[in-house]
């Protein structure tokens, strides 16, 4: 069982709607639905009445709806308990990341960091980034003066599994330049496109304010700079 499906459920009992709890929950239809298809096998009961409009929680989901709320709280207070408790000594971090994110620009950036700021140590956790790169591939399609003629062939939430389908010669895919630098240089991919279809992404970091670690400060102050220097 995933957390992510309890709160998928939540949103759905709050928003009685499959399309609308997707939105919120920045997922397809299709995957939100399968993933409470996930829930229901795992407690071995149906949550959700699909056949009334608007879809209602059957006494199963309304008994489930009345704890999940609580299970979420215990879960998510205990892991930030457990996590300041266990913080790396030293300089350290603990960092949040998508896995294209954590893959493919934390390693440099980390050994940038420690270059600068003597040795730095991190524990990366990651979350899903489910649909991310998803969303902005919609935005392009949306932007697009044309509707490109293009027909599902696979879907992931892994940049990392997409690209190895196309290097294997199974169709084309919209993905993080930082996931195939290598693949472009030694031209095993090319672009299939315009500049049309490039998206530029920004990426931000957050910190937690409760933390007031003085080597975080410090790192805080450095990224601080680094940003007013590239204006």
């Amino acid at each position: 069982m995933e957390i992510k499906w309890i709160e998928d459920f939540i949103a759905l009992a709050q928003y009685q709607s499959f399309s609308r709890a997707a939105e919120f929950r920045n997922v397809t239809q299709s995957g939100f639905s399968r993933r409470i298809q996930s829930l229901e096998q795992w407690i071995g009961a149906e949550l959700i009445d699909r056949s009334s409009f608007p879809p209602v929680l059957t006494p199963a989901g309304q008994l489930f709806r009345e704890v999940a709320d609580d299970i979420l709280a215990k879960l998510f207070d205990t892991r930030a308990i457990i996590r300041t408790e266990q913080r790396i000594a030293g300089k350290s971090l603990q960092i949040a990341a998508g896995h294209t994110i954590a893959l493919n620009f934390l390693p440099a950036w980390l050994k940038a960091l420690s270059a600068r700021l003597g040795d730095v140590r991190a524990r990366v956790i990651p979350y899903t980034n489910t649909s991310y790169f998803g969303r902005c591939l919609a935005l392009l399609l949306a932007r697009a003066s044309d509707a490109p003629a293009l027909q599902l062939h696979y879907e992931s939430d892994m940049a990392e599994v997409l690209k190895k389908l196309v290097v294997e010669g199974e169709g084309v895919a919209w993905l993080p330049k930082s996931a195939i630098t290598a693949e472009l240089a030694a031209g095993d991919l090319v672009p299939a496109g315009g500049t049309a279809w490039h998206l530029q992404i920004e990426l931000r970091v957050y910190r937690d304010s409760s933390n007031r670690s003085e080597f975080l400060d410090t790192l805080w102050h450095h990224l601080r700079a680094g940003a007013a220097a590239l204006g």
